[in-house]
Parts: C-alpha cells; sequence; structure tokens
C-alpha cells in the first residue's frame, strides 16, 4: 500500500531540520492555520510576504500572534512572488507556498527562474488523494498542461515517476487515462496512451507504465479481473496520467468535493519544493502538501 499523510508527518517530525516554507500574499485564515500547526508541531517555519498590514489583519482574523511568524513587508504581489523564488534560489527557504495570488503570476515569476529551479522542460501539477484501505492516489496534471501533445504528455509522466521516487517510491506504477482499455483512433486519449505506454516500455525508466486504461481498472483489481486485462499497472496505480486540464480538474474536484479525500498539492520538474493549491484550499490540503514537500528535501 501507498503512504499515507501520517506516514509523511512521521518522517517530517524526524527530519531535525531548521526548514523554512515561504507564503508569498499569505492572506488567508486556513494558510496560516496549517503553518501555525507545522510550527507548533516542529517541522517547519513560515516566512510570510506581504503587506504587514494585511498580514496582521488574517492573523488577527486566525487568532495567531504576529509575534509567532517572519514577516517580509513588500505591498505588490508580484514582488511577493519574486522574492519568495529568490530566496529558495539562495537557500534562504527550503520550500514555496503559493498564497493568495493568481497561478499565472505564481508561474510566471519560477519560470523566471527556470535555470535555477527547473530539472524539467515543463513544469507539471501533481494531486495526491489519500483513499481508506488504499493509501496515496496521485493525479497529474490537473491544472496546468489544457490540451497536452503527445510529448508534453510524456514529460508530464516522467516528472510524475522522479516526483514519486524522491517521496520514496522505488518503482511508480504509472496509469495513463482514457475512457477505454483498446486504442482507437476515434479517441485520441486513447491513441496517445498506446503510443506513450509503448515508449516507456521499450526505455530504461524505473517504472511501470501502461494504458490506455480506463479508472475504474487503473485502480480496482477487481474491475481488471473481470474485464481480464493484463498489466501489472492495472488495480495497482500509484499515478493517474489524466487526459486533459478538463478531465482531470473535474475528476478531482469530484475526489475533494464529493468524495471528501484529504489531498495535497505540489507541482513537479522543479529541483525545490514549490507547492501549488488552489485558492479555495482548506488548512488541512495545506499542511498535508507541506508534508508532501519536506518529504521531498
Amino acid at each position: 500500500m501507498m503512504a499515507q499523510f501520517a506516514d509523511f508527518e512521521t518522517k517530517a517530525l524526524h527530519q531535525n531540520k531548521e526548514n523554512v516554507v515561504a507564503v508569498p500574499c499569505p492572506y488567508d485564515i486556513e494558510i496560516l492555520k496549517a503553518l501555525d500547526r507545522a510550527q507548533k508541531k516542529g517541522i517547519c517555519n513560515g516566512l510570510l510576504l506581504g503587506d504587514t498590514t494585511l498580514i496582521a489583519k488574517y492573523l488577527r482574523a486566525s487568532e495567531l500572534k504576529e509575534s509567532d511568524f517572519a514577516t517580509f513587508d513588500i505591498k505588490d504581489e508580484q514582488d511577493s512572488v519574486d522574492e519568495a523564488f529568490k530566496k529558495l534560489v539562495s537557500n534562504d527557504v527550503q520550500i514555496v507556498m503559493k498564497g493568495i495570488v493568481h497561478t499565472n503570476t505564481f508561474m510566471h515569476c519560477l519560470l523566471k527562474k527556470k535555470k535555477e529551479l527547473l530539472s524539467s522542460s515543463l513544469v507539471t501539477h501533481v494531486v495526491a488523494f489519500e483513499i481508506p484501505t488504499r493509501g496515496l492516489l496521485f493525479v497529474s496534471d490537473p491544472s496546468i498542461l489544457i490540451e497536452p501533445t503527445v510529448e508534453q504528455k510524456q514529460i508530464t509522466i516522467q516528472n510524475a515517476i522522479l516526483l514519486l521516487q524522491r517521496l520514496g517510491v522505488e518503482e511508480p506504477k504509472i496509469a495513463i487515462i482514457s475512457s477505454v482499455e483498446t486504442p482507437t483512433q476515434t479517441i485520441s486519449s486513447s491513441w496517445d496512451a498506446q503510443i506513450l505506454s509503448d515508449s516507456f516500455r521499450s526505455s530504461q525508466t524505473m517504472a511501470l507504465v501502461d494504458g490506455p486504461l480506463a479508472v475504474d481498472n487503473a485502480f480496482s483489481l477487481e474491475a481488471k479481473e473481470k474485464k481480464n486485462i493484463k498489466s501489472d499497472v492495472a488495480g495497482r496505480a500509484d499515478v493517474f496520467i489524466v487526459p486533459s486540464l478538463d478531465a482531470g480538474n473535474i475528476f478531482c474536484k469530484g475526489l475533494t468535493y464529493i468524495a471528501g479525500f484529504p489531498s495535497a498539492g505540489i507541482l513537479a520538474g522543479t529541483t525545490k519544493p514549490v507547492i501549488l493549491t488552489s485558492r479555495s484550499a482548506g488548512a488541512e490540503e495545506r499542511y498535508h502538501s507541506l508534508l508532501l514537500a519536506l518529504a521531498m528535501l
């Protein structure tokens, strides 16, 4: 079974390192609650970058003290994000977490530091869900690539493999998701999945990659057996590679808001941990994202 968020918390508690997470524009009670939880457990400290007047307002609303956090006064949103990534490059902080800033602004500032902070030609997003009795299921890319090409999907897969290996999964099982299990030219995602599966099967990558697989047989051994699917990934997938932003967004929001599974969000393809969650994310999701980021160090 894949690890759970509690396993990453245990690992963080034993790191004995003074890690700092920088948060540009932390104007949100849920962000501050997540950071406060992490600080009280002793797993990392928060650095709040933004308008200190606004920061103080949200700290009071969160019933937290201004003295509990280090702050850096910057009025402009983009300047706050730029400063956070500057500190990440200089090792003044070990993690950057997106605050209440537009994703385009956040990504633009990250890409300006691509020589120092990117390990891949594409940055992709990975969301983790804790499934009862199963552990963590990772999904990519539900947020950045709108209609990815085969080449972009290949990089998305490679990014996911490297991310899971950093998290301790030696041989990740990657399912390339479509609506069918048999490739057909009328369903482009299935055709792409076949091309990608063949490509990775012939490579030396330390991962198992297979597709096309539908969600049911990628996730469920029972569904795999009923459909007589011969695959080492089916029923055991660690990662779902979704065919488009639409598909990934709908799937992930269904798991979050309908199923209610605990989640976390992080970027893949970076040299250092960068946390990307929705502005609507709660304290638990942000805290879990911190745990994944700390596990990458």
